[in-house]
């Protein structure tokens, strides 16, 4: 049984951050005289930036559901990411929470994928949010009782 229901929507902010580190490469290699080597590479950091940020624009992510379990269970509907158990070293920030995951042993892996995501703050309301940071929490004590 899941504990948590949390609706998520696009992140505005990662847009944002994306359109940051754009300007950021494209101020640096205009500010600096650059030559050879460095002329291409901060070209290619742009280009790689710039497309990032168009196909953030152009690709829309549908609305997703995270479910999250008591026991530590993340369940992602629809499936576009796969299930596991929420590990402990997941790591909560005012603004953005990176969560990491381990899907279930099979006859491939063994020990099971490790899986990270970025959830931004904007994507969820408030409640969701804390929601996650305390079910993060609850994961970091069960799994620091194990050890």
């Amino acid at each position: 049984m899941f504990a948590s229901s949390i609706c998520l929507s696009q992140s505005r902010w990662r847009r944002s951050l994306l359109l940051a580190l754009l300007a950021a490469a494209l101020v640096q290699s205009l500010l600096l005289p650059l030559q050879g080597f460095w002329l291409v590479f901060f070209g290619l950091l742009w280009f790689v930036f710039a497309w990032l940020w168009w196909q953030s624009w152009q690709q829309t992510e549908p609305p997703q559901t995270l479910l999250l379990g008591e026991a530590g269970e993340l369940r992602w509907l629809p499936a576009l990411r796969p299930s596991g158990v929420l590990l402990g070293s997941s790591l909560v920030l005012p603004w953005a929470t990176l969560l990491c995951w381990r899907t279930l042993p099979d006859k491939a892996a063994p020990a099971g994928h490790l899986h990270y995501y970025w959830l931004m703050a904007d994507q969820c309301s408030d409640e969701d949010y804390r929601a996650v940071a305390r079910a993060i929490r609850a994961c970091r004590w069960q799994q620091a009782g194990v050890n």
